[in-house]
């Protein structure tokens, strides 16, 4: 929930809608959770937000290059991790569709694969630390 509120505070002055309804989380693959999102809310853009820590292990995901294929994603870079996550299976494959950041305004509508690593503020808590602190509050 503590994700969620952050990503409400950063977007409200921007044209976004924080999606809180977990019947688009219940499967296991996240390929299957985004077609279903993107299946129900066609005329939406979607974009895949992404820690550079994930980006590292990415291709272990279930069906990698197809959500690579299927939205835009925007990469965060966090502490310690740019070189290692720029350098991977992933991030080689598809440099070539790798946007500078100032192409930012124009990711929702890019049609994938489509990407920018972004730069800037690194934020230093770890998401499985948010979980975990969630877990023991509820």
């Amino acid at each position: 929930m503590e994700r969620v509120n952050e990503a409400k505070k950063i977007s409200k002055n921007y044209k976004i809608k924080i999606i809180e309804n977990s019947n688009y989380c219940d499967d296991k693959y996240t390929i299957n959770n985004l077609i279903k999102l993107i299946r129900n809310y066609r005329s939406k853009n979607f974009i895949f937000l992404m820690g550079a820590d994930n980006l590292i292990n990415f291709d272990k995901w279930h069906k990698w290059e197809k959500i690579f294929q299927l939205i835009p994603f925007a990469v965060f870079d966090r502490p310690e991790y740019k070189n290692k996550s720029l350098s991977n299976k992933c991030a080689k494959k598809y440099r070539k569709f790798r946007y500078k950041e100032t192409s930012a305004k124009d990711l929702p509508f890019l049609k994938p694969p489509a990407w920018i690593y972004f730069h800037g503020k690194k934020n230093y808590i770890k998401s499985s630390a948010i979980r975990k602190k969630n877990e023991n509050e509820n």
